[in-house]
């Protein structure tokens, strides 16, 4: 590695403790940890109480881990161990002023370790769950459940069972059913699709309540248009440029082999890649089509023939081979077949009426939810958080609660930030509402968009790049990037990077 990128990176780790918010991009074994202790620690030395720092990382392993590095820096410190390693030097000194403070205010931080504030997201909204139960709307604490899909399946079949209780061809099940082609289990999974992402919408279903007819169908099109266009977004992450450039060719092949209204029509003259839009959605759909099987659980195509376009000859062998060595190396198939559940672009262009019937059946869907989740004893995670922000947040605004925690908290940190979800970070604009730039408080959140791995809980790394770019609810971060990584040898790396750049943008999309 070069002296200047050795420089740069001790100069940004070095700009990372002090007092000022910042957002951190840091590679797999860059010490992300060591760096998020020091920044612990450097605050210690600067505030009243230990309790104004509150630290927040994604799994209970990682707050251990956090936790118990910091008090071992406070121990070795208190008991004056020799340390030589010259990252370790810096942390030793951090730690001897942050005991000095701890004595000066008679914290008494290694006796009583409970007061660093070091938990996971779940923690900290199942505390502010339990501090006001009733704003919170929980009787009891419910379970986390790591796989809510059987439970958002069981909403959906709840709610299209409502259709026993119907009696006109227009009313909300019906109507609904008579969009998706009478075909049940395909609006059963797009239901359940929208429950899973139900933070994304449910507040503005709500809103819908009391306006004007006309603005509210425009508000909720708006919504399913935005659903759409991120499942794509999704979509387009497996499904990169490369491997399309790939497929392409093969699918135009297909196509001119199969019947001019066959489902992969769409594509046959198609040359650039899908991009993740309403006006290309139609065509995404063709694409899953020839991608996947029939099954009723649906993965990517094992075997081809001329029923998909491919002539049994050996003249076409090859291609038929290239296709599917491409298919056997594509993964995710989930979100591939939940482009299939995705309503048709005409139907929110045209159908008012349909668009009125999906945001009744939504709602209906939700509150099924509440019910199954009931009967369970456990929520998911999308509820634990939106939970936690009522209780932050009313109809008149800053709750009780939120002043109280405005005024125990300082300095906000955050560990893996790429992995936080559109309601956490609604969470985490709750918690800095009202700060300012100029003032002494801030916020550290240290990840790497290349590491996202939380998607089933509904993680959005993009997240993350606006964080970089514009801040968080107009709070702005100051960004830095960390080159070095301690935990890999360079001939893995270069070859990492290698691989790679193949199936990655050149940049952030």
């Amino acid at each position: 590695m070069s002296k200047a990128l050795m420089a740069s990176d001790a100069a940004a780790r070095e700009q990372a403790l002090e007092r000022r918010s910042f957002i951190v991009q840091a590679p797999a074994g860059a010490g992300k940890t060591e760096l998020l202790t020091q920044r612990y620690l450097s605050l210690l030395a600067t505030v009243d109480e230990p309790e104004e720092i509150i630290a927040l990382t994604f799994t209970n392993k990682a707050a251990t881990e956090m936790r118990n590095r910091i008090l071992l820096s406070l121990e070795q410190a208190e008991q004056a161990q020799p340390e030589t390693a010259p990252h370790k030097l810096k942390t030793r000194q951090l730690a001897e002023l942050a005991l000095q403070q701890s004595a000066k205010k008679d914290w008494q931080l290694i006796k009583q370790p409970s007061r660093l504030r070091i938990l996971t997201m779940d923690a900290l909204c199942s505390s502010l769950t339990r501090q006001m139960p009733l704003l919170s709307r929980f009787g009891g604490q419910p379970a986390v459940s790591d796989d809510a899909d059987r439970h958002y399946l069981e909403a959906a079949r709840l709610t299209l069972a409502d259709i026993v209780d119907e009696s006109q061809a227009d009313d909300t099940v019906s109507l609904a059913l008579t969009y998706m082609d009478n075909d049940a289990e395909k609006l059963t999974a797009l239901l359940a699709n929208m429950l899973a992402k139900r933070d994304q919408w449910i507040k503005k279903a709500h809103e819908l309540h009391g306006q004007p007819d006309t603005e509210s169908l425009a508000s909720m099109e708006w919504v399913l248009q935005h659903l759409i266009v991120e499942e794509l977004t999704l979509v387009s992450s497996v499904l990169t440029d490369q491997v399309q450039q790939a497929l392409l060719p093969l699918i135009r092949f297909a196509a001119s082999h199969l019947e001019a209204d066959s489902e992969i029509a769409p594509l046959l003259d198609r040359q650039a890649s899908l991009s993740p839009c309403l006006e290309d959605l139609a065509l995404w759909r063709a694409m899953a089509n020839f991608l996947l099987t029939k099954d009723k659980v649906k993965t990517y195509r094992k075997n081809l023939n001329k029923t998909n376009g491919f002539p049994n000859d050996a003249e076409h062998k090859t291609k038929k081979e290239q296709c599917l060595a491409i298919l056997a190396q594509l993964s995710q198939a989930d979100l591939v077949t939940n482009i299939l559940s995705l309503p048709p672009l005409a139907t929110l262009q045209d159908s008012q009426p349909v668009i009125r019937a999906l945001s009744r059946l939504l709602q209906q869907a939700n509150a099924h939810l509440w019910v199954v989740f009931q009967k369970a004893g456990e929520v998911d995670f999308v509820a634990i958080a939106q939970q936690a922000s009522w209780a932050l947040e009313d109809e008149h605004g800053a709750t009780d609660l939120a002043l109280k925690l405005d005024y125990k908290i300082s300095h906000l940190l955050i560990d893996e930030f790429q992995d936080t979800s559109p309601v956490q970070m609604k969470l985490i604009e709750q918690l800095i509402a009202g700060w300012q730039a100029h003032e002494e408080r801030t916020l550290f959140c240290v990840g790497d968009p290349m590491q996202s791995i939380y998607r089933f809980r509904k993680a959005d790394v993009s997240l993350f790049l606006e964080a970089q770019t514009d801040g968080i609810n107009s709070f702005k971060l100051a960004p830095l990037q960390l080159a070095l990584n301690y935990r890999s040898h360079p001939k893995v790396i270069d070859w990492i990077n290698d691989a790679f750049t193949q199936v990655s943008p050149n940049k952030d999309a």
